[in-house]
């Protein structure tokens, strides 16, 4: 009986302890997503941003699997769908992206009026990243493949910092097979 006791008092100590835990989890002001992307299945996304001023929630989102600025990509934002949601202007913004293709790359830019690069090298860099104001840079993600399949997805060297990397639209059944590379390199 004493250790029965005993137990009921451990357990409404430890459950009195949690209770307000639990209650302020539950009325938490919900805030946005740090993650540009926070979520992502094989057929949504939910994207994330913080605009510089108040602004409405816009971006583009194309089908790629090159990024702007490419030789022969030049042009590749004319034809991007834009994703506008009605709702205030506010500085933190949300878009879920759904209705998306499986094991496939996107590309975005968020909608973003106030920004301005810090100086000429900046926006050389942000430019060469496909910005044009009052859009961003662009960003990527994938979709997973369906549950049950795999997918090999082509990364752009461009994007790369890895070396050794081959491009598989480059690769002939005569090429030759690199060596690999040294400690020292």
């Amino acid at each position: 009986m004493k250790n029965l006791i005993v137990l009921i008092v451990v357990l409404v100590v430890a459950f009195s302890m949690c209770g307000p835990a639990w209650a302020a989890e539950d009325f938490a002001p919900q805030t946005p997503d740090a993650r540009p992307v926070s979520f992502l299945s094989s057929t949504m996304a939910i994207v994330n941003w913080e605009s510089v001023e108040p602004c409405e929630t816009k971006l583009q989102i194309r089908e790629g699997t090159f990024p702007g600025g490419t030789p022969g990509y030049e042009d590749v934002w004319k034809d991007a769908k834009e994703v506008s949601l009605p709702v205030e202007k506010m500085r933190w913004h949300s878009v879920t992206l759904t209705d998306l293709k499986p094991a496939t790359r996107y590309y975005y830019r968020v909608y973003n009026p106030g920004y301005e690069p810090a100086n000429e090298r900046v926006k050389q860099v942000e430019e060469t990243w496909s910005a044009e104001p009052p859009w961003s840079r662009e960003y990527a993600f994938a979709t997973r493949a369906k549950p049950g399949e795999k997918v090999f997805i082509r990364i752009p060297v461009k994007v790369l910092i890895v070396p050794n990397v081959i491009d598989f639209n480059t690769i002939k059944p005569e090429s030759t097979i690199p060596e690999p590379m040294t400690e020292g390199e």
